[in-house]
């Protein structure tokens, strides 16, 4: 029955969104009163995974937040993304604290003989996330709590793809890719994968932020997107808005000195307003990792990898290793 389900939904879905622009869809569902969580579920079915696919994908560069728990993990993610994505990474960037730079350098190792033996060129870096953050330093001073670090990857994520010489792609440490894909077509159209989670905080802080009175019901909160520095900046322009004014609203609006914003649901909807032309709407095809595949992380390199490949099958095209849901798993 679900099987079923699932099929009409898309195949529904299908005929509707068919070479319209996302503005379109959103018309559509709006006046069909299609509720925004049932679309997000629904988009999943009938969105192509890889809609961007051509044998001259241009060259991007790779960065992966890192905190300390997630060395290891982020060792899997940046083979992950080496191998399935279509087009040529030049550079994977890990971004730590000073602290645990010494720890990525180290575990590196395993993943640069990884690179070269699959024959890849993709370079290997470690940088200390103190620098990139240096423009907001004074910002980020005020910060403390367990969520400090949460808002800082962000931050990071922006800053750096404003400053990247080529688009970058911005891999959260915690998640593995298992299916190929293009990211970033010739023409310079990029993917734009639609996520499952709307959540309002994030949208309230650009509805203020931007000044814009309507804005997508979608979500773009995936755990990986690539980011182009001129839709980036240029939107951000455009609204009469800069980096520093995004963090310091989100932490205004965030309640109890926590943090109401979403680096991957701004870029989403400065995308969309950079226009069709920008942008190919696509499925997200995540799920979170089971409790036995946080045993496999722990395999070598190459053979985790493989496994969580296969585990995954054909309808997933990422996994994400939540340690919070490992834990209340385990309560």
């Amino acid at each position: 029955m679900l099987t079923y389900f699932r099929k009409s939904v898309g195949s529904l879905l299908a005929k509707l969104f068919r070479e319209r622009t996302l503005t379109q869809v959103e018309l559509l569902c709006s006046q069909a009163g299609i509720k925004s969580k049932l679309l997000l579920f629904a988009l999943q079915y009938s969105l192509a995974f890889d809609p961007l696919k051509s044998a001259e994908a241009p060259k991007i560069q790779v960065l992966i937040p890192v905190s300390g728990k997630d060395v290891d993990l982020a060792m899997l993610a940046a083979a992950s993304v080496v191998r399935h994505s279509r087009n040529p990474i030049t550079k994977v960037t890990f971004a730590a604290p000073e602290s645990v730079c010494p720890d990525l350098e180290v575990k590196s190792s395993e993943l640069r003989q990884w690179v070269e033996e699959s024959g890849s060129t993709t370079a290997i870096e470690i940088a200390n996330e103190a620098a990139i953050l240096e423009p907001h330093r004074r910002a980020l001073s005020s910060l403390d709590g367990s969520g400090k670090g949460w808002v800082i990857q962000q931050i990071l994520k922006l800053e750096f793809a404003s400053r990247a010489g080529s688009p970058v792609l911005i891999l959260d440490a915690d998640t593995v890719l298992t299916k190929t894909r293009t990211f970033l077509g010739p023409s310079g159209k990029q993917l734009l994968a639609v996520g499952t989670d709307a959540h309002r905080d994030y949208h309230r802080h650009l509805w203020v932020l931007l000044g814009k009175h309507r804005l997508s019901p979608l979500s773009f909160v995936t755990h990986h997107q690539l980011m182009q520095s001129d839709v980036l900046l240029g939107g951000l322009a455009e609204c009469g808005v800069s980096l520093e004014d995004w963090l310091e609203l989100g932490m205004r609006l965030g309640r109890e000195g926590g943090f109401s914003a979403s680096e991957f649901q701004t870029y989403g909807e400065l995308l969309l307003e950079a226009g069709p032309s920008r942008y190919q709407v696509a499925s997200w095809g995540n799920r979170n990792a089971t409790q036995q595949e946080f045993e496999v992380i722990k395999r070598p390199l190459g053979d985790a990898l493989n496994w969580l490949i296969r585990a995954s099958g054909d309808s997933v095209g990422s996994i994400s290793f939540h340690w919070y849901l490992m834990s209340s798993e385990r309560r």
